[in-house]
Protein backbone atom coordinates (compact mmCIF):
# COMPACT_ATOMS: atom_id res chain seq x y z
CA UNK A 1 0.00 0.00 0.00
CA UNK A 2 1.34 3.21 -0.90
CA UNK A 3 0.04 6.92 0.09
CA UNK A 4 0.10 9.75 -2.44
CA UNK A 5 0.20 13.28 -0.86
CA UNK A 6 -0.15 16.22 -3.29
CA UNK A 7 0.92 19.45 -3.27
CA UNK A 8 -1.92 21.31 -4.07
CA UNK A 9 -5.23 20.93 -3.51
CA UNK A 10 -6.83 18.43 -5.94
CA UNK A 11 -10.87 18.62 -7.44
CA UNK A 12 -11.92 17.05 -10.25
CA UNK A 13 -11.42 13.46 -12.68
CA UNK A 14 -7.83 12.45 -12.21
CA UNK A 15 -5.72 9.09 -13.77
CA UNK A 16 -2.68 7.83 -11.86
CA UNK A 17 -0.37 5.39 -14.30
CA UNK A 18 1.60 2.52 -12.66
CA UNK A 19 4.33 1.08 -14.81
CA UNK A 20 7.57 -0.99 -13.88
CA UNK A 21 6.20 -2.33 -10.34
CA UNK A 22 7.13 -5.72 -9.25
CA UNK A 23 5.82 -7.81 -6.16
CA UNK A 24 8.17 -9.72 -3.87
CA UNK A 25 8.31 -12.68 -6.40
CA UNK A 26 9.45 -10.37 -8.99
CA UNK A 27 6.51 -10.61 -11.22
CA UNK A 28 6.60 -7.35 -13.42
CA UNK A 29 3.52 -5.71 -13.30
CA UNK A 30 1.73 -4.44 -16.80
CA UNK A 31 1.18 -0.98 -16.95
CA UNK A 32 -2.15 0.29 -15.00
CA UNK A 33 -4.06 3.44 -15.48
CA UNK A 34 -6.44 3.98 -12.75
CA UNK A 35 -9.29 6.68 -12.95
CA UNK A 36 -10.18 8.66 -9.57
CA UNK A 37 -12.08 11.37 -8.17
CA UNK A 38 -11.28 13.85 -5.67
CA UNK A 39 -13.83 15.93 -4.89
CA UNK A 40 -13.90 19.41 -3.38
CA UNK A 41 -14.22 19.08 0.56
CA UNK A 42 -12.20 22.82 1.17
CA UNK A 43 -14.05 25.27 2.55
CA UNK A 44 -13.59 28.80 0.60
CA UNK A 45 -11.31 30.50 1.72
CA UNK A 46 -12.86 34.02 2.98
CA UNK A 47 -9.46 35.64 3.47
CA UNK A 48 -8.65 35.26 -0.48
CA UNK A 49 -12.11 37.28 -0.96
CA UNK A 50 -11.90 40.18 -2.85
CA UNK A 51 -14.19 43.46 -3.73
CA UNK A 52 -13.56 45.83 -6.88
CA UNK A 53 -15.61 48.79 -7.20
CA UNK A 54 -16.28 50.40 -10.55
CA UNK A 55 -17.75 53.80 -11.21
CA UNK A 56 -18.22 54.33 -7.80
CA UNK A 57 -20.81 56.90 -7.27
CA UNK A 58 -21.45 57.01 -10.56
CA UNK A 59 -24.21 56.15 -12.87
CA UNK A 60 -23.88 52.29 -13.25
CA UNK A 61 -21.61 51.54 -10.18
CA UNK A 62 -21.31 48.02 -9.72
CA UNK A 63 -19.48 45.83 -7.00
CA UNK A 64 -17.77 42.69 -8.56
CA UNK A 65 -16.70 40.11 -5.55
CA UNK A 66 -14.05 37.20 -6.34
CA UNK A 67 -14.37 34.65 -4.36
CA UNK A 68 -11.76 32.48 -6.11
CA UNK A 69 -13.81 29.87 -6.01
CA UNK A 70 -17.53 28.28 -7.97
CA UNK A 71 -19.66 29.34 -5.38
CA UNK A 72 -23.59 28.00 -4.61
CA UNK A 73 -25.80 30.11 -6.87
CA UNK A 74 -28.72 28.41 -5.29
CA UNK A 75 -30.27 27.32 -1.92
CA UNK A 76 -29.19 28.70 1.96
CA UNK A 77 -25.66 29.75 1.16
CA UNK A 78 -25.75 30.90 -1.78
CA UNK A 79 -23.77 34.10 -3.08
CA UNK A 80 -27.00 35.33 -5.23
CA UNK A 81 -28.79 36.30 -1.87
CA UNK A 82 -28.97 39.77 -1.64
CA UNK A 83 -29.18 39.66 2.31
CA UNK A 84 -25.51 38.06 2.93
CA UNK A 85 -23.97 41.68 2.00
CA UNK A 86 -24.00 44.59 4.66
CA UNK A 87 -22.11 47.79 3.55
CA UNK A 88 -19.79 49.51 6.11
CA UNK A 89 -17.57 52.47 6.43
CA UNK A 90 -14.08 52.92 6.45
CA UNK A 91 -14.57 52.48 10.41
CA UNK A 92 -16.38 48.96 9.62
CA UNK A 93 -20.24 50.61 10.95
CA UNK A 94 -22.76 49.78 9.23
CA UNK A 95 -23.82 51.96 6.18
CA UNK A 96 -27.22 49.86 4.80
CA UNK A 97 -28.22 46.17 3.97
CA UNK A 98 -27.88 45.58 -0.05
CA UNK A 99 -31.52 44.25 0.51
CA UNK A 100 -32.58 47.44 2.08
CA UNK A 101 -31.83 49.36 -0.88
CA UNK A 102 -34.66 49.26 -4.45
CA UNK A 103 -33.19 47.95 -7.58
CA UNK A 104 -29.86 46.06 -6.58
CA UNK A 105 -29.09 43.66 -9.19
CA UNK A 106 -26.42 40.53 -8.50
CA UNK A 107 -24.79 38.64 -11.60
CA UNK A 108 -22.91 35.28 -10.90
CA UNK A 109 -19.76 36.02 -13.52
CA UNK A 110 -16.75 34.15 -14.34
CA UNK A 111 -18.12 30.10 -14.01
CA UNK A 112 -19.27 30.76 -10.69
CA UNK A 113 -16.91 32.42 -9.38
CA UNK A 114 -17.37 35.72 -8.69
CA UNK A 115 -20.29 38.14 -8.47
CA UNK A 116 -21.27 41.52 -10.32
CA UNK A 117 -23.62 43.36 -7.89
CA UNK A 118 -25.19 46.71 -9.33
CA UNK A 119 -26.32 49.33 -6.38
CA UNK A 120 -27.71 51.99 -7.57
CA UNK A 121 -25.93 55.23 -6.80
CA UNK A 122 -27.11 58.87 -6.98
CA UNK A 123 -26.71 59.73 -10.31
CA UNK A 124 -28.86 56.86 -11.28
CA UNK A 125 -32.08 57.56 -9.52
CA UNK A 126 -34.32 60.63 -9.82
CA UNK A 127 -33.55 64.07 -8.07
CA UNK A 128 -36.63 63.33 -5.86
CA UNK A 129 -34.93 60.41 -4.68
CA UNK A 130 -31.22 61.09 -4.00
CA UNK A 131 -31.51 61.21 -0.20
CA UNK A 132 -34.14 58.36 -0.13
CA UNK A 133 -31.76 56.31 1.27
CA UNK A 134 -34.11 53.06 0.18
CA UNK A 135 -33.46 54.03 -3.56
CA UNK A 136 -29.67 54.67 -3.63
CA UNK A 137 -26.18 54.31 -2.32
CA UNK A 138 -22.75 55.85 -3.20
CA UNK A 139 -20.11 52.85 -2.52
CA UNK A 140 -16.23 54.38 -1.67
CA UNK A 141 -13.22 52.73 -1.97
CA UNK A 142 -12.18 52.29 2.03
CA UNK A 143 -15.60 50.63 2.32
CA UNK A 144 -16.66 47.20 3.53
CA UNK A 145 -18.62 44.87 2.36
CA UNK A 146 -19.82 42.23 4.90
CA UNK A 147 -20.50 38.70 3.75
CA UNK A 148 -22.63 36.34 5.57
CA UNK A 149 -21.86 32.91 5.43
CA UNK A 150 -21.73 31.83 2.16
CA UNK A 151 -20.75 28.12 0.40
CA UNK A 152 -18.63 26.85 -2.45
CA UNK A 153 -20.58 24.81 -5.31
CA UNK A 154 -19.94 21.63 -3.57
CA UNK A 155 -21.61 22.75 -0.42
CA UNK A 156 -18.40 23.42 1.79
CA UNK A 157 -19.05 26.88 3.81
CA UNK A 158 -17.05 29.60 5.13
CA UNK A 159 -15.82 28.52 8.03
CA UNK A 160 -16.74 32.39 10.03
CA UNK A 161 -19.93 32.93 10.02
CA UNK A 162 -19.54 36.86 8.30
CA UNK A 163 -15.93 38.42 7.02
CA UNK A 164 -15.50 41.94 6.49
CA UNK A 165 -13.90 42.50 2.73
CA UNK A 166 -12.05 45.70 1.73
CA UNK A 167 -13.78 47.58 -1.35
CA UNK A 168 -10.74 48.99 -3.24
CA UNK A 169 -11.62 51.39 -6.61
CA UNK A 170 -10.43 49.22 -9.59
CA UNK A 171 -7.57 50.14 -11.91
CA UNK A 172 -9.99 50.31 -14.62
CA UNK A 173 -10.24 54.08 -15.96
CA UNK A 174 -13.83 54.91 -17.15
CA UNK A 175 -13.85 58.25 -19.75
CA UNK A 176 -17.25 60.23 -20.70
CA UNK A 177 -18.27 58.56 -23.93
CA UNK A 178 -19.91 61.86 -24.68
CA UNK A 179 -15.95 63.63 -25.15
CA UNK A 180 -14.20 60.91 -26.79
CA UNK A 181 -12.70 61.89 -30.29
CA UNK A 182 -10.50 59.92 -32.77
CA UNK A 183 -7.43 62.65 -33.06
CA UNK A 184 -5.25 60.86 -35.01
CA UNK A 185 -5.33 57.20 -36.70
CA UNK A 186 -4.10 55.37 -33.67
CA UNK A 187 -4.78 57.86 -30.88
CA UNK A 188 -8.13 58.82 -29.43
Amino acid sequence: KITITFKEKLSGDYSIVIEDVKDKADNKMDKTTVPFTVGDITEPDHKEFKATLYKGGKEGQMLKIDFKDTMATDGKYSVTDIEKYVILDSEKTEIKKLEDIEGVEIDVVDDGKAIEIYVPSKNDVDEEDKNKSNKCLDLLDGYYVQIARVADAADNKMTVMAHNVLIEDSDTIYVDEKNVKATARNTI
